[in-house]
């Protein structure tokens, strides 16, 4: 076993580095031996953890420049400085870290943000992703301030964590080839569900399987979205992947998708998204109750609070402006302001200035 661990003492090395250095933290050499012996049973000498160091830089070099080992050393031996090092030592501090990366400690916290936006992901799981990526992409320092400022963000997550299952088997329909063999693109089904109230769901059209036509999967505003063609409707539709549930592949061609999208799948999406931003301002809205699902779109997981049998209202934190009124119009007469009075007054005075124009 002895021997085992001592073969091993150039990666635990590496390994510890990298999971505890960086730019500012360092590790004294006393701190590497005693995690080596303590830690992990592997007794080793200063001396020779400066020759493990050494030829840990030697082979990442060699692995980052794709040349052997024996061409590495050729060409080290031409440099006058240490920037090629990966493994540094810092004289002031008196430690060792890792300085090169394979990314930047920005790249990370892009990639943790990307995660962390995406509704389709549950809080649970992006946890998970997250600390995947941290734990081996940057050090446990850098980790801890990317986990903090991303939790900061407030954003609504999908209850559903069968959202990447439905994903592939969307895509399994939806392929042009199975192997080498050629497939079909084939239609689907599947029961599609809508919020209720007090976080319950209830499935559309009295639990009827929907059949339809996939097209394209489409990621907009954090959420996964499916464009596809619906039979009983006959026209085209998009339906949050999140809330489809019992998806079946039914093994029959699907529609033609040249036709059925003549207008193009870009013109198609900027038609049925939009954004808004602006001034902030808290305020209550009533909506009747089949838009409850619009609002969780719009707002995330806000408290929705039922005012009778056809209506709901919402207190949220919205931006006014001319976007977010062209938001209400879409609705009519179905949502209403109710508080505060300047923004009605404000309301009022889009409307009219809208209809002046006619």
């Amino acid at each position: 076993m002895k021997h085992f661990n001592q073969k091993m003492k150039s990666f635990l090395v590496y390994h510890y580095l990298m999971e505890n250095t960086d730019e500012n933290h360092c590790l004294t050499c006393k701190d590497i031996l005693d995690y080596l012996e303590k830690d992990m049973g592997v007794p080793a000498k200063r001396r020779a953890l400066y020759t493990d160091i050494d030829e840990i830089n030697k082979t990442l070099y060699a692995l980052r420049k794709d040349i052997s080992i024996e061409e590495a050393e050729l060409e080290i031996e031409e440099k006058e400085n240490d920037k090629w090092q990966t493994i540094v030592y810092d004289g002031s501090k008196k430690g060792y870290y890792v300085r090169k990366r394979d990314y930047k400690l920005l790249d990370v916290n892009a990639i943790v943000e990307c995660i962390y936006a995406a509704r389709f992901i549950t809080e649970e799981q992006a946890e998970k992703y997250v600390d995947i990526v941290t734990r081996n992409l940057v050090s446990i320092h850098q980790a801890e301030e990317i986990e903090h400022e991303a939790l900061l963000l407030d954003r609504g997550k999908t209850i559903n964590p069968q959202v990447f299952e439905n994903v592939q088997k969307i895509y399994k329909a939806m392929r042009k080839k199975s192997g080498k063999n050629k497939h079909d693109p084939e239609k689907i089904s599947f029961k599609y569900v809508a919020a209720a109230l007090k976080g319950k769901t209830t499935e559309l059209r009295k639990g009827e399987r929907y059949i339809v036509s996939p097209f394209k999967l489409i990621i907009n505003d954090g959420n996964y979205y499916l464009l596809a063609f619906d039979e009983k409707k006959a026209a085209a539709r998009t339906f949050r992947v999140d809330r489809m549930k019992e998806i079946k592949a039914l093994g029959i061609p699907r529609e033609s998708m040249d036709e059925l999208f003549s207008i193009g799948e870009k013109a198609y999406v900027k038609q049925h998204f939009g954004m808004y931003s602006g001034k902030v301002e808290r305020v209550e809205l009533r909506f009747i109750n089949p838009l409850l699902d619009a609002v969780y779109d719009k707002f995330g997981d806000v408290h929705c609070q039922p005012v009778d049998e056809t209506h709901f209202s919402v207190q949220v934190e919205v931006a006014i402006t001319d976007q977010f009124f062209g938001w209400l119009c879409g609705f009519g007469k179905r949502v209403k302001i109710i508080s505060p009075p300047p923004v009605q007054e404000k309301f009022i005075k889009f409307l009219n200035n809208i209809t002046s124009s006619y």
